[in-house]
């Protein structure tokens, strides 16, 4: 048992006591980030599912697609990438008519751009996770600043690559989705 399980069970088995469900899909959501965070893919899979559940019983679009969203990550990283994908893009629709939560679509948008690296895309993970840096980093969106920079490094550790501006580049030019970025270049 982790340290994260043995911290959060007993808050679990509280809140279930009380038999109110619809309590339960926020915190499951959070222990499934936590346990996702620490390396637990297994058990972030399991809370995911069950918070997915939940918010199936209640009718919650939001919680359904950002869970789903989040499932289909950890089922991409546990090695099923195509279904893994094909999950995340279809929560990824399933949020974008749903007013005032943005930040959940952005979060999604970051898996997917992991995801796509995953699936052998990188030049458009790569640019794509470049455009969200520049973007939250210009609305102080710092938490996801910070998880774009983590996705972003671990893409070039992936790629043998590092983060280098080219300012000499002029920057109207068109790029392809399956090119390189100018802003790496390959380790010696």
């Amino acid at each position: 048992m982790t340290g994260v399980q043995t911290c959060a069970l007993p808050i679990f088995e509280q809140l279930r006591a009380v038999n109110i469900t619809r309590m339960l899909i926020s915190p499951l959501h959070n222990l499934g980030d936590l346990l996702l965070r620490s390396g637990d893919l297994e058990q972030a899979a399991a809370a995911f599912k069950e918070a997915l559940r939940l918010a199936g019983l209640h009718g919650f679009l939001y919680q359904i697609n950002l869970n789903a969203g989040f499932l289909g990550y950890v089922i991409a990283r546990m090695g099923q990438v195509e279904e893994g994908a094909a999950m995340l893009a279809e929560a990824r629709r399933g949020l974008q008519p749903i007013q005032n939560e943005q930040f959940a679509i952005q979060q999604l948008r970051l898996l997917d751009a992991e995801v796509a690296h995953m699936l052998g895309q990188s030049p458009r993970a790569r640019r794509e996770l470049e455009e969200m840096l520049a973007d939250f980093q210009s609305t102080s969106e710092l938490s996801l600043a910070q998880w774009a920079q983590e996705a972003l490094s671990r893409i070039e550790r992936d790629r043998g690559t590092s983060f280098i501006e080219t300012p000499e580049e002029p920057e109207s030019q068109p790029a392809s989705p399956d090119e390189d970025t100018v802003r790496t270049r390959p380790l010696r």
